[in-house]
């Protein structure tokens, strides 16, 4: 699994190329996104990071959750 600003640089780059067609930035630029994955099963890998910073690290933790 990646980090959640992997998905959050996937959030902002259809947002920069399409802000001049939408007034209201929505997720993903407005453009469908398939995510395909057990999210609770793979933890992003951190090294020397503690489990609670790497648990805040998944895309639970990521303002697009809300929005999968």
């Amino acid at each position: 699994m990646g980090h959640k600003f992997c998905f959050e640089v996937l959030d902002r780059t259809p947002n920069d190329i399409m802000k001049d067609q939408t007034k209201c930035n929505p997720i993903f630029g407005g453009k469908v996104i398939f995510f395909s994955s057990d999210f609770r099963q793979i933890l992003p890998i951190i090294p020397r990071e503690t489990r609670s910073d790497i648990v805040h690290a998944t895309i639970n933790a990521s303002y697009i959750w809300d929005h999968c």
